[in-house]
């Protein structure tokens, strides 16, 4: 499961201890007020984290992406990945909707140009 973490510190976006891995992406530095008042350095990320006996930091930072997506929905019920599945359909649909936008523009300003072309050559 992804998970935001708030660390004091930065954190290394791979981290791989005793048969345990930690993996962080989206990884950012916030400033905020304390109780009294000072400012104070904070850092924030996304976080998955899973069991792998036999991993090595150097496959982990390979292998980053693949791991991500295999371990982003452990911890979830059936619900939660319905949901999160369902939501990341919802955004290919919209991102694709979105290219037939961009491409019907395209095409009429190609339209466009080609009327600008022939009016410069008179109208041949």
């Amino acid at each position: 499961m992804i998970v935001e973490e708030t660390l004091g510190h930065e954190p290394p976006r791979v981290a791989v201890h005793g048969g345990d891995v930690w993996l962080r992406r989206n990884i950012g530095e916030r400033a905020i007020q304390d109780g009294s008042g000072r400012e104070v350095r904070q850092w924030v990320c996304e976080m998955v984290h899973f069991s792998a006996e036999d991993a090595t930091a150097a496959d982990v930072e390979r292998d980053f992406g693949a791991l991500w997506e295999e371990h982003a929905l452990d911890g979830m019920t059936d619900a939660e990945r319905i949901a999160a599945l369902t939501f990341s359909d919802s955004d290919a649909f919209d991102a694709l909707a979105e290219l037939g936008d961009m491409l019907a523009e395209q095409a009429d300003a190609l339209a466009e140009l080609g009327d600008m072309v022939a009016s410069l050559q008179g109208g041949k």
